[in-house]
């Protein structure tokens, strides 16, 4: 995280580019075994290239997660983010979501700074 937030030629790798580049592993749990399942119902055809974050409109970050959050550029995000209202995983769950479904509609927005 530190030559993320220290160098501007540092990219966030995804969860499925950590994986297939032999950074990471997936974890024997619901989240992992699940994610690529959610992940490409929702956004076929380009879900290994999603990162995923808690946006906020005062700045502050989500405290579950720890004392710490980064806070990005408007522009790094104004036209390359959609937001859901909850995580994926519990989205799929909560609207019994399966292959083939349409969307609810209503759920998915774009995230544009100063909008009302």
């Amino acid at each position: 995280m530190s030559e993320l937030l220290s160098s501007d030629n540092t990219l966030f790798a995804t969860f499925y580019q950590s994986v297939h580049g032999d950074a990471r592993l997936p974890e024997d749990n619901e989240w992992d075994r699940i994610r690529q399942s959610v992940d490409s119902l929702l956004f076929p055809y380009y879900y290994d290239q999603l990162r995923y974050a808690a946006l906020s409109v005062d700045g502050s970050g989500v405290t579950g997660y720890g004392e710490y959050c980064v806070v990005l550029k408007d522009a790094a995000i104004t036209n390359r983010a959609s937001v859901f209202e909850e995580d994926t995983v519990l989205f799929v769950k909560h609207h019994r979501i399966v292959a083939g479904d349409p969307l609810p509609p209503g759920f998915r927005a774009i995230w544009r700074i100063g909008i009302a």
